[in-house]
Parts: C-alpha cells; structure tokens; sequence
C-alpha cells in the first residue's frame, strides 16, 4: 500500500512538472556580440562564454545581437567594417545562444553581396546545430516578406522579427528589415504589421536596433515607439545598439505584464579594452559593463502569457592577461584577485550597476 501511495506521489509531482514546463518558459537576452580586433584574435573563442554559459545552457532559449557580416572567403576585420568566420558565432552556439538578430548598422559593412554570404553562412550553422539555431532580420528574397521566425518551446508558439532604424552603408538594401522611427509612415505600417501578425503567436518578441549611442536616457521618440509595439501585440520588445544599458519596464496590457528592455548594451566588445585601472568612473567604462536578463514567461491554462518575472545578472567585460576579453559576472570580478588593482575597478563598476538599477525610473522620460 505504502509502494502504492509513493507511485501516484511521483507520478502527480511528474505531471506537476511537467505541466509547469508546457506553462512556463525561461528566456535569456544580452546586447551586442561585437568583434573587435581584440575579440577575434583570442585564441579560443569559447573563453569569451566560459564563466556565464551556465546560465544559457539552462534556459529554454538565448538571444543576442550578431553586430557583423559573417563570411569565411574574407578575413577578420574589425571596425569600422567588421567581418568574422562562422567559427566566432560558433563558439556562440556552442555556449548555448539559441536566437540572434541580424538586423544592425553593421550587418551591411560588406555590402549586399555580404548580407547574402552572411544568410549563407546562417544557414550552414543552423545545419550543423541541428535546426536549433534561429535569426531575424535579413532575407535573400526581396520578393518575399520579412515574416517572423517561428521557435517552438515548451508548448509555446513563438514569433520573433527584427528590425533596424538605420544602416550604415548602403543606406538602403532590401535584404535588412529597416524600420527608420523618423518616418511617421514607416512606424505605422509596421504597427499595423505587428497588430495583425502578432496574434497568431502566444508569444511575440520584436528585436529592435537603433537610439543614440553611448546615452542611458532612452529618446523619447524610440520610447514611444517601444510602448506603440507592446500596445499593438508585443510581448517582448528588446532593445540594442547604443552600447551602454538603458532601463527595462514591465508595461501592464489589459493586466498583464509586457516587458521593455530599451538597451541591453554590449554583451562582448573591444571598447573597454584599453582602460587602465583608474578609469572606473569614466564614460567609457559604461560600454564594458551590462547585464544577462533573465526572463520568466508564464501563462495559466490557455490565458494570454505574460512577464512573471526579470531578473538582471550584472556582467562586465574583463581582459584577462592569458584569455583575452571574456564576460564575467561583475560580482565575482569584484572579488577576485586579480592583478593589479582590477578588483578595485570591478568593485566600482558593481556599485555603479546596482545604482544604475535601483534608479532606473530616473532614466526613462516622463511623458
């Protein structure tokens, strides 16, 4: 009686589980993947994801930005015309990113025939991952749509499309899904695209590239427009390109919580590569330092999903003397030993962060 009794506890904690699986899911998402000179020169790209994979190897799905054309039959370049081999967005994948955006200023630095080596490229990874590797942005058909990518997990549908505000060369291609929020008409087609695409989805998740760089104020014109998609069906918008953490909110739509990331800054970059220890508190350090946002998405029985929880990992960039520049918790950077007075630098930029994010309401416009 008593085997009998701990068989149907089992079973009911299996099917418990199982039914917060299939209601649940856990997204991770980051800023720019850069490639700077100092980043494709490591050695062993895996370095760069060694200390954070963890936590993209435990969630459902991992998202970042791919800031460059990926194309083997040229070689590494850094900026302003970036190129890499399908080795460094390997590495990526390898480390547990699961969905990137492709639409960027950069993703045009070798021009159209660029954007279409970089789409082959994509695609000879997404084979060799077995199909679990997803990307928005660019197209090879400029007779077809831009349509979302579709990701399923956990009994979610996803939809997930990405866009860009701007290019910088050529200023217009029709491989880049180009949204210019200066052009009143642009943002209203694509409201209207999101109002009517989104509701085929449970989950809807617009990546979007623009703003000025280096400011944590997002501009009031991307912030409205942020609010616009999340009114008209977002679940999820995720915001990059300025290189520097803006604020997240969690915008209630008919009582749910949506969620707003205006700036996810760099997850790994050169930028702060060549600051020396005393430079903790300029405004470069900024561009050095951001955050893994783990996000909670649930639903109950078949009611709309919604944002049941952010939780920021503070990251920073740190260019370790053997390694190169690698992603590290700030935390524990701040209590390393490191060499130097590097320990001091990190304890400064994990007091700044936890600042940054305990005020985030005085970043973001009043309007």
């Amino acid at each position: 009686m008593r085997k009998k009794s701990a068989l149907i506890i089992i079973l009911a904690l299996a099917l418990q589980t199982q039914a917060f699986g299939q209601n649940s899911l856990s997204l991770s998402f980051v800023g720019d993947i850069m490639a700077h000179d100092v980043n494709f020169q490591m050695y062993d790209f895996s370095e760069i994801y060694r200390r954070v994979s963890d936590v993209f190897l435990r969630d459902d799905l991992t998202f970042g930005n791919l800031e460059f054309p990926i194309i083997d039959d040229m070689p590494f370049s850094t900026y302003p015309i970036f190129n890499v081999k399908q080795a460094y967005v390997q590495a990526a994948v390898t480390a547990g990113f699961d969905v990137f955006s492709l639409a960027n200023n950069h993703i045009t630095d070798k021009g159209d025939l660029g954007v279409l080596k970089t789409l082959t490229s994509l695609l000879m990874l997404k084979e060799r991952a077995d199909g679990r590797f997803f990307f928005s942005g660019i197209r090879g058909n400029p007779q077809k749509p831009f349509v979302p990518e579709v990701i399923y997990r956990n009994g979610f549908k996803i939809g997930f499309i990405a866009a860009t505000q701007f290019l910088n060369n050529p200023q217009y291609t029709p491989y880049v899904n180009v949204v210019d929020i200066k052009s009143q008409d642009r943002i209203d087609e694509f409201l209207a695209w999101v109002k009517t695409t989104a509701s085929q989805y449970d989950l809807f998740i617009v990546s979007f590239h623009g703003d000025i760089e280096y400011v944590q104020t997002p501009d009031s014109k991307k912030q409205r427009f942020f609010r616009q998609l999340i009114e008209a069906g977002a679940d999820i918008v995720w915001g990059h390109h300025p290189h520097v953490l803006q604020p997240y909110e969690l915008v209630k739509i008919n009582g749910q919580d949506k969620l707003i990331m205006y700036s996810t800054g760099n997850f790994i970059s050169g930028q702060t590569s060549w600051l020396s220890m005393d430079m903790a508190n300029s405004a470069r350090a900024f561009t050095g330092d951001s955050a893994i946002f783990q996000v909670r998405v649930t639903r109950h029985g078949n009611s709309s999903p919604f944002i049941a929880g952010v939780i920021p990992i503070l990251i920073s960039n740190y260019k370790n003397p053997e390694k190169g520049v690698i992603v590290d918790r700030t935390e524990l950077l701040a209590g390393y030993a490191l060499p130097g007075n590097w320990q001091e630098y990190f304890r400064t930029r994990l007091s700044v962060m936890r600042d940054f994010f305990n005020n985030m309401a005085n970043y973001i416009n009043k309007e």
